[in-house]
């Protein structure tokens, strides 16, 4: 099944191809960040009330279960961030002023348990054990991982004078990639991305933009491709993808075409690397006059190329023209498919095809919905499910977007 936001409401496409809008939430503001237990019987979004002037209201955290009729929202304060377990459908999100780190379970329920106070980001081990959650107290930052359950953290990385964005945890559970911030300067144009283990010095990857678009694992955890450097613009900096091995530790750029840059690395499960490359010449070299207006974006975003890199292959190669302007891949983890962001709207391209099948839209308000700077984080966007679940949502099934929306039957 297939959660996406359109214009800031949440839907649900099942396997059938029937769309249902959810409902719950105030119909003002806007929904994001959908995301599936592992189970694929719990859905779990936040919602943002609408602004007031320049104040934009904390979100709220909302879950639909297996046969609601509507979401309903997690009893929590605000909610910076949350993430599934990827066993069953226990939840871990950060609330509150103090940065509290709770557990919940759904599917069955269970009261919220408080694990850790004043933590600023987690994750889940890939094995669902263990949380890794940074900690900033006495002006000091350490990166700590205690089990799921509760108990004892086990400290993994301190830091003094600066602050720890947690990143991505390796696939093999080894490792952990986190954004070390000097003097907590905050900086747009990006921050030096480290390598964080339990048993070795932390190593300096890249300096890379604050988001997850930034990097990805290899499905073996032994390789991580980064987008190096930063710099706030999408067409500048002279970006690069680069393959970091692990053991032995050594970094290598993937070939771009002259006068463009490399963008959005996403590993399939099979190992092959897909990425993106759009000009940094003409009107976006450096000196050019392009600038972040709609209309600029969007011709900005005519000129990507997508490209995979095969598992031992000497260099990657371009994907069928047919492929069109993509902007991000998503892959499945359960089949040789994956989905693409293009044209304001989600696709489908499966196996062997050199054409996509156009599955939902539009995602945002705006023909050229990438961000201010060009950069956008479409996993806020939609979320595939990672299991079988239920076919559509209880008494909402037959919802319409504001514009067209074409289905796939299931096959």
């Amino acid at each position: 099944m297939l959660a996406f936001v359109s214009r800031g409401r949440l839907y649900v496409l099942s396997s059938g191809g029937s769309l249902s809008q959810i409902s719950g939430p105030p119909t003002s503001g806007f929904d994001s960040n959908p995301a599936w237990s592992a189970s694929g019987d719990v859905l779990a979004f936040l919602h943002t009330g609408p602004a007031q002037g320049w104040d934009v209201p904390p979100p709220t955290l909302w879950v639909l279960t297996a046969g609601a009729a509507r979401a309903t929202r997690v009893p929590a304060q605000a909610v910076g961030s949350f993430h599934w377990s990827p066993r069953g459908s226990v939840l871990a999100y950060i609330s509150g002023g103090t940065g509290s780190l709770w557990r919940q379970s759904f599917a069955p329920s269970t009261p919220p348990r408080k694990l850790l106070a004043n933590v600023w980001s987690l994750l889940w081990s890939p094995s669902g054990r263990s949380i890794a959650a940074n900690v900033e107290a006495h002006r000091s930052s350490t990166v700590e991982v205690i089990p799921a359950t509760g108990g004892v953290p086990i400290r993994w990385y301190s830091t003094r004078e600066a602050c720890i964005t947690l990143a991505s945890w390796s696939p093999t559970g080894e490792r952990i990639a986190a954004w070390v911030d000097p003097g907590c300067d905050d900086n747009a144009d990006g921050m030096p991305l480290y390598i964080i283990s339990p048993h070795l010095a932390p190593r300096r990857i890249a300096e890379t933009l604050i988001d997850m678009f930034s990097l990805s694992w290899s499905p073996d955890g032994q390789t991580l491709a980064v987008v190096s450097p930063g710099g706030r613009s999408v067409w500048e900096e002279n970006k690069d993808v680069e393959m970091c091995s692990m053991t032995p530790f050594s970094c290598r750029r993937l070939p771009k075409p002259p006068g463009t840059v490399a963008l959005e690395p996403a590993w399939s499960d099979s190992g092959t690397l897909y990425y993106v490359t759009a000009s940094d010449s003409g009107p976006f070299a450096h000196d050019g006059h392009a600038y972040w207006s709609p209309g600029w974006i969007g011709e900005w975003e005519a000129t990507s190329t997508a490209w995979e890199l095969a598992p031992g292959a000497a260099a990657p190669s371009r994907l069928p023209a047919g492929t069109g302007h993509v902007l991000a891949f998503v892959p499945s983890s359960r089949s040789p498919t994956m989905l693409l962001v293009r044209d304001d709207a989600l696709w489908l391209l499966q196996a062997g095809a050199s054409t996509p099948v156009h599955i939902a839209g539009p995602l945002l308000n705006s023909a050229a919905p990438s961000g201010y700077y060009g950069e956008m984080d479409w996993t806020a966007l939609f979320a595939w499910s990672a299991a079988p679940g239920p076919s559509e949502v209880a008494s909402q099934a037959g919802a319409a977007l504001p514009d067209e929306l074409e289905t796939i039957p299931n096959h």
